[in-house]
Parts: structure tokens; C-alpha cells; sequence
């Protein structure tokens, strides 16, 4: 698995519910993992990061994920690490090509990392085990062990202009499982999106704004299969073949 395909899959599952590992001295408080947390974070120590996960039924492959996490943490400086609760809608358990992933601690609630600059931050699930806290991990099993590989699809989205920010809206259609997916989005400037399928059906972006550019990049399994180039087009389209 190439490192933008584990990046794709981190964001495609849900980011939040990833590998941990057991500190020697766990917290034994939400606010003593946060206090840590934050120490190790505005420090930029990821071993300290990785040493508040609970390593309990992860396999390798998904603790070899795990160690890429705290560096795209610390990339930026942190501003603040603090405690939300659970969020609405939040999905800790996902099934992909036959196997159930799910976390290894009941979600108690997230620690989030609020980067210094604005709009940046991650946020982390947590949970509780015999009076100690950790960050949680994902454990795993198999479901379907013929079941079909899905495939791994990534979308990038540019919009350019010299002037004023580039408002985009548009979406995409993919085939999972039999069944067809719309999704719909707006953003501006860039919009990245990841997911798991077996065939996208067709992407189509527009800007609001009408001026400057606009570029669609879209990879299946890390290999790029379309490249529209910085267009002056309103809208950017692809129609999937299978």
C-alpha cells in the first residue's frame, strides 16, 4: 500500500478511528491524556503521541499506519489540544471487501488538535479500560474472506484565480457493492475526497465564480486515470468507463 493510497484510507474510513499503543504510565483522566497529549503535540514529540494508543487486536499493517499519524500531526505548530464529545453521526464501526473495522475501546469522546493555522486540525477518538484512558485503536475482522477487493479512488479538485476565491460545487457518482453512491459537495479553492468502490460513474465541478481555472486529478488504487489540466471552462466533467 503506497503512502497517498494509506493517507486516502485514513480520510475514507474516518480518520478519527485509528491504531493506539499503551503508555507505560496511562492517564487515569480525559483531562491527564489531553494535558500529555498537548505537551507531546506543541513539542513535536510523536513518540510520546504514539505511546497514549492502545495496541490491543491491531494488526501490522494497520500499526504501520498508525506511526505515519502523529507526523502529520505535528506537521503544523499546535495551538490547543482540547476534549469534545462524541459528534453526531459519528460511524466508529466500517466494512471494506469482507473485513468489519471497529474500534478496541468503546468511543467515550475525541481529542482534538487545533493547529495554529486556521481550519487546520485532526481529531482523535478516546476511551477508557480499567480506570486508564487511551486513544483508541482499530481492531479488525473478517467478515467474507472471498468477498471482492474493493478498489481505492481518489478526487483532487483545483480552482485558480488571480483575484478572488474560487467557489466550487459539483460531485461525484461511484458503484459499491451494486449499488450507486451520488455524493455532493461545495468548496473552496481545493477539495480532496477518498473512498472505496467498485467503478466511478461520473464527477462534474462548476465554479460559481466563473473566472480563473479549474483542474480535476482522479486516481483509482494510487494510479492517476484522468487529468483534465488547469481548464478555463466553467465546469469540469468525467464520464467513468467500465
Amino acid at each position: 500500500m503506497t503512502k497517498t493510497l494509506r493517507l486516502i484510507f485514513l480520510i475514507a474510513l474516518v480518520v478519527f478511528v485509528l491504531p493506539a499503543a499503551f503508555a507505560k504510565d496511562a492517564p487515569t483522566s480525559a483531562e491527564q491524556l489531553r494535558s500529555e497529549l498537548e505537551t507531546a503535540a506543541k513539542s513535536k514529540d510523536t513518540n510520546a503521541i504514539i505511546a497514549h494508543f492502545n495496541w490491543t487486536g491491531v494488526s501490522g499493517d494497520m500499526k504501520e499506519m498508525l506511526l505515519e499519524m502523529p507526523g502529520y500531526i505535528t506537521k503544523d505548530d499546535i495551538a490547543t489540544v482540547k476534549l469534545s464529545p462524541v459528534p453526531t453521526g459519528f460511524q466508529p464501526t466500517n466494512e471494506l471487501s469482507g473485513i468489519r473495522y471497529f474500534p478496541n475501546l468503546p468511543v467515550i469522546g475525541i481529542v482534538e488538535f487545533e493547529s495554529t493555522k486556521k481550519g487546520n486540525s485532526w481529531q482523535l477518538p478516546y476511551g477508557e479500560s480499567n480506570g486508564n484512558f487511551y486513544l483508541t485503536g482499530t481492531a479488525q475482522e473478517t467478515l467474507d474472506p472471498k468477498a471482492k477487493k474493493e478498489n481505492g479512488f481518489g478526487i483532487l479538485v483545483i480552482g485558480l484565480s488571480a483575484n478572488n476565491p474560487v467557489i466550487v460545487n459539483g460531485g461525484y457518482t461511484y458503484l459499491k457493492a451494486g449499488k450507486e453512491i451520488t455524493v455532493t459537495v461545495s468548496f473552496t479553492n481545493t477539495g480532496t475526497y477518498g473512498f472505496y468502490g467498485d467503478h466511478i460513474k461520473s464527477c462534474k465541478f462548476t465554479k460559481n465564480s466563473g473566472e480563473g481555472s479549474i483542474a480535476l486529478i482522479i486516481t483509482k488504487e494510487a494510479n492517476k486515470i484522468f487529468d483534465s489540466g488547469m481548464i478555463t471552462n466553467n465546469s469540469v466533467t468525467y464520464e467513468g468507463k467500465q
